[in-house]
């Protein structure tokens, strides 16, 4: 009434969630409400001029607005890899903050991977993973509320390696023949293909079916290698049935056909010892067609030597 300056301070149950403008009298909010903790607040303005204070009890109503829905699960998932399809390698789960029913659905670059439960956030394989094509998925798994708010989580389903035997254990053969397929000789290399890269393998003869393995006493493993056994072999070809084993004992067997070709025998000239030609014939008249055979279907080459070689 006799236009004192006026201060505000504010008491009351609720009063620690606000402040209040000392001249102006304006209220404001110390974090932001929510309705679904608390829907009104209770405070008591206080007035005071040079000698005397007033209050007033105010109530503060939170009106409800509709929020998108949170998520409660974590952003990643796994699954081992040649897991059937079905498996399941996520659960999605987001809360409504009004307990409304909350849908779920996938988009991002990896989605068609996978499916989810619309209902259940339950996140399933569509195919088999192969960790060593694909070693983790990115998916953003969407909740939505009725009121069609939405809310997006990246997840990383990372898919675990799993130890798969090797395929092949494949042989490149030394080429020896008669007169080097000595005891200790090197026959050739084995090599397994494995899915799992960087998996290391043993090498070893083992038994097959009394024919892909009869001849396995006649040669010795040593690493990766194949040698001749105890005895010199003659030429030939030998069956033997290796084993490529991986670092966690899963194994191949393959039958091998080792070769030992024959010594290479000398060609053998089939065309006659005399020939002649008229004198004054001129250059590049044939006197002479060199004929040959080889043991071995060779090619052959010719060539001349002797007193008058020089002269053809």
């Amino acid at each position: 009434p006799e236009s004192d300056t006026l201060t505000y301070a504010l008491t009351g149950t609720d009063a620690a969630s606000f402040s209040i403008d000392a001249t102006t009298g304006q209220v404001r909010l110390l974090t932001p409400a929510d309705f679904e903790v608390k829907n009104s607040y209770s405070i008591t303005v206080n007035a005071k001029d040079a000698s005397h204070t007033t209050t007033q009890a105010v109530t503060l109503n939170v009106t409800d607005v509709d929020e998108a829905p949170s998520f409660t699960s974590g952003a990643t998932g796994s699954v081992a890899e040649n897991a059937a399809t079905g498996t399941v390698v996520y659960t999605a789960a987001a809360s409504d903050p009004e307990t409304g029913t909350v849908t779920y659905s996938l988009s991002g670059t990896d989605a068609s991977a996978f499916s989810i439960g619309s209902s259940s956030g339950v996140v399933t394989l569509n195919g088999s993973a192969d960790y060593e094509t694909k070693s983790s998925y990115s998916i953003n798994v969407i909740a939505s509320d009725a009121a069609s708010n939405t809310v997006s989580k990246t997840v990383t389903i990372n898919a675990t390696n799993v130890n798969e035997a090797p395929t092949a254990a494949n042989f490149t053969s030394a080429g020896l023949d008669a007169s080097t397929a000595m005891t200790g000789a090197s026959v050739g290399t084995l090599a397994a293909v494995d899915p799992d890269a960087g998996d290391t393998h043993t090498f070893t003869l083992v038994a097959g079916n009394g024919t892909n393995d009869a001849d396995n006493s006649k040669f010795t493993v040593t690493g990766n290698t194949l040698k001749v056994g105890g005895t010199a072999l003659a030429a030939g070809t030998y069956q033997v049935m290796t084993r490529a084993t991986d670092a966690g004992g899963l194994t191949v067997d393959q039958a091998q056909t080792i070769t030992i070709s024959a010594l290479n025998a000398a060609p053998t000239v089939t065309s006659g010892a005399s020939t002649s030609v008229a004198e004054n014939a001129v250059t590049s008249t044939v006197v002479y067609t060199a004929a040959a055979t080889d043991p071995e279907s060779d090619t052959l080459t010719y060539a001349l030597t002797g007193t008058d070689a020089a002269s053809f």
